[in-house]
C-alpha cells in the first residue's frame, strides 16, 4: 500500500480531497441541507409544532457534542475511513427507518440514533480530519474545495422537494437511504490517516519544500494582513483546552452554528410564510448553496493568502448584512438579493474556521480537538434552531430570531480578531501545558 501511494502522478491528499468533496455534497443534499425539504411536510400530515419538530435537531447536535470527543479519539485512533464508513451505514439505515415512522417518539429515535448520529461519522470530523492530515499550506484551498461540495449537495435540495411531490416523503426517505449506502461505501474507502505513515509528507511535499511564501509582490497596503508562515505546532487535545485561543475561536464557531444552523432548518419555512410556494422556497434554499461555493472555495483561498482571521471577520459582517435584508424580502428578487450577499459570506465562515484551527493546534490531534469544539459548542447547536422556531411560535414570525442573529454576526466579526495563536512552552512535547497567547 505504501509503494502504490507513493507511486501516483498525482498526490493522493487530492483523491482525498475529491473523495471527501463527494462525501460533503452527499451530507449536504440528504442531510444538512435536506432535512428542511421534509419539515413542513411532516408538519402538514403530522400537526406537529415547528418547535416540537425542530428539537429532533436540536437534540441530534446534544448528542453529537456529547460524542464529539469520544469520536474525535476514535478517528486519531483508527483513522477517517473506519468511522466514515460506520457512518453511512447508519446514515442509510436512519432513513430507511424514518419511512416508516408514524410519531414525534419514534421521529425522535430513528432521526437522533441513527441518522444523525451516523451523519456525525460520515460527513462531519471525518472529513475534515482526512483533508486536515493531507494538506498544511494548501489547507485552505483544500478544505474550500471540500466545503464546496456542501454548497452542491444543498443546490441538489429542489430534487428532493420534487421528489417529496411526486412519490411522497416516505419513498423519499427510501431513496435517500439506497443513495446513501450506494455513493457513501465506496467514497469511504478512498480515505486515509496521515501521510506520513505511507512515507509522504503533506501537501505532496518534499525535504527540500520551500515552506515560507514571499510578501515581496504583496502591496504594502495588504502586508498588514498578509498570514504570517509560522512552524506547524501539535497540541494534544488537553493542551488546547488550556490556551485562550481555543476558547475563543469555540465562542465564534459556537456563534456561527446558532446562526447558521437556525438558518438552515428554518429557511424553506421562512419563504413559505411570506407567500414562496414550496418548489419555490427550496429552489432559493439551493441557489443559496449553490452560491456559497464561490466562498467555500474562494474564503479558503484567501485563508491561505491572507490571516484567516482578517477573512472571517469580513465574511461575519457581510453576513450581517445580508440578514438585514433578509428582514424584509417578499418577492424573489429580494431573496436573491440576500443570497448573494449571503451565500459567499456563508460559506466563507467554514472553511477558514478548520483551516485557522489547524494552523493553532496542529494535525496530530486534529480530530479530537475537533470533538470538544463540537462539545463546547452545544448551546448553540441545541438551542439555535429550537429558539428560531419557539420564537415563531410565540410572534408567528421570524424577526425576533433574525435581528438576534444580526447582532450575533457583527459581534463575532470582532471578537474573531483578537483570537491569538498560542504559544507553546518549552516543556510541550513532554506534555506540558501551553502558555500565553500572542
Amino acid at each position: 500500500m505504501m509503494g502504490l501511494l507513493r507511486g501516483r502522478k498525482v498526490f493522493y491528499g487530492w483523491w482525498i480531497v475529491v473523495a471527501s468533496t463527494l462525501g460533503a455534497a452527499l451530507g449536504g443534499w440528504v442531510f444538512a441541507y435536506g432535512v428542511g425539504a421534509f419539515f413542513m411536510p411532516l408538519v402538514n400530515e403530522f400537526g406537529w409544532s415547528r418547535a416540537a419538530l425542530s428539537g429532533a435537531l436540536s437534540l441530534a447536535r446534544l448528542e453529537g457534542g456529547l460524542s464529539g470527543p469520544l469520536e474525535g479519539m476514535l478517528i486519531d485512533r483508527f483513522g477517517p475511513k473506519v468511522m466514515m464508513l460506520t457512518g453511512v451505514i447508519l446514515m442509510g439505515l436512519g432513513y430507511g427507518l424514518l419511512s416508516q415512522v408514524n410519531s414525534l417518539v419514534a421521529y425522535y429515535i430513528f432521526f437522533i440514533g441513527f441518522l444523525a448520529l451516523g451523519a456525525s461519522f460520515a460527513t462531519g470530523t471525518s472529513l475534515y480530519t482526512a483533508v486536515a492530515y493531507w494538506f498544511v499550506r494548501k489547507r485552505g484551498l483544500a478544505m474550500g474545495i471540500m466545503n464546496a461540495g456542501w454548497g452542491l449537495g444543498g443546490a441538489a435540495v429542489p430534487l428532493l422537494a420534487l421528489l417529496i411531490a411526486t412519490v411522497g416523503w416516505r419513498s423519499t426517505f427510501l431513496i435517500a437511504a439506497v443513495t446513501i449506502w450506494v455513493l457513501g461505501i465506496p467514497l469511504a474507502m478512498v480515505m486515509r490517516g496521515q501521510p506520513e505513515k505511507y512515507g509522504l509528507l503533506p501537501d505532496g511535499d518534499t525535504p527540500s519544500t520551500e515552506l515560507t511564501p514571499s510578501t515581496r509582490r504583496l502591496p504594502r497596503f495588504l502586508k498588514f494582513v498578509w498570514a504570517v508562515p509560522r512552524r506547524e505546532v501539535d497540541f494534544t487535545a488537553p493542551q488546547a483546552v488550556r490556551s485562550r485561543a481555543f476558547w475563543m475561536l469555540s465562542l465564534v464557531w459556537g456563534g456561527r452554528m446558532f446562526i447558521t444552523g437556525s438558518m438552515n432548518l428554518h429557511l424553506i419555512p421562512l419563504f413559505e410564510d411570506v407567500g414562496f410556494g414550496p418548489e419555490l422556497a427550496a429552489t432559493v434554499l439551493g441557489i443559496l448553496t449553490m452560491t456559497s461555493v464561490a466562498g467555500r472555495f474562494g474564503f479558503g483561498w484567501l485563508a491561505d493568502v491572507f490571516d484567516k482571521r482578517y477573512v472571517l471577520a469580513f465574511c461575519y459582517a457581510t453576513m450581517a448584512l445580508a440578514l438585514v435584508v433578509l428582514l424584509d424580502v417578499r418577492t424573489f428578487w429580494q431573496a436573491m438579493v440576500f443570497v448573494l450577499l449571503y451565500a459567499p459570506a456563508y460559506g466563507g465562515t467554514a472553511t477558514p474556521t478548520h483551516s485557522l484551527r489547524g494552523e493553532l493546534f496542529g494535525r496530530k490531534s486534529f480530530a479530537s480537538i475537533h470533538g470538544l469544539f463540537l462539545f463546547t459548542a452545544m448551546w448553540a447547536t441545541i438551542g439555535g434552531p429550537i429558539f428560531a422556531g419557539y420564537t415563531f411560535d410565540v410572534t408567528r414570525s421570524y424577526h425576533v430570531a433574525l435581528v438576534t442573529f444580526i447582532a450575533m454576526s457583527a459581534v463575532i466579526s470582532i471578537l474573531v480578531l483578537l483570537i491569538g495563536h498560542p504559544k507553546p512552552s518549552p516543556k510541550l512535547a513532554a506534555g506540558g501545558k501551553a502558555t500565553r497567547d500572542d
